[in-house]
C-alpha cells in the first residue's frame, strides 16, 4: 500500500519460534525520534505490531555487497516473541 510519500509493508509472523526478528538496513544512519519511529534526513520508518514487541533498537551490523567484503552498517531490529502482524510505514521526507 503506498501513496506519493508513504509505503506500507505488512509482515505476517506465524509458526513456532523463540524470537522472530525483522531487520531493516538503511543506507544512511538513523536515529530514534519517538518510541517506534526512526528517521534520517531522507525518510522515517515506523514499525507497529499487533503483538508485543520484545526489543526494538538500532544495532551495529555487517553487510556484504561483494563476497567476503564486509562493511559496518547499522540495522533497525524489531523482535517479536509471539505470532502477529508487523506494519512498517516508510515516509519520504
Amino acid at each position: 500500500i503506498y501513496d506519493e510519500r508513504n509505503i506500507e509493508i505488512i509482515d505476517e509472523i506465524s509458526g513456532k519460534f523463540d524470537l522472530a526478528t525483522l531487520r531493516w538496513r538503511p543506507t544512511k544512519p538513523m536515529l530514534q525520534t519517538i518510541e517506534n519511529e526512526f528517521a534520517n534526513d531522507v525518510f522515517s520508518l515506523t514499525v507497529i505490531a499487533d503483538a508485543s514487541i520484545s526489543r526494538q533498537q538500532i544495532v551495529p551490523h555487517k553487510a556484504s555487497k561483494y563476497y567476503q567484503q564486509f562493511t559496518d552498517v547499522s540495522a533497525l531490529e524489531t523482535e517479536l516473541a509471539s505470532t502477529g502482524k508487523l506494519v512498517t510505514v516508510i515516509t519520504i521526507l
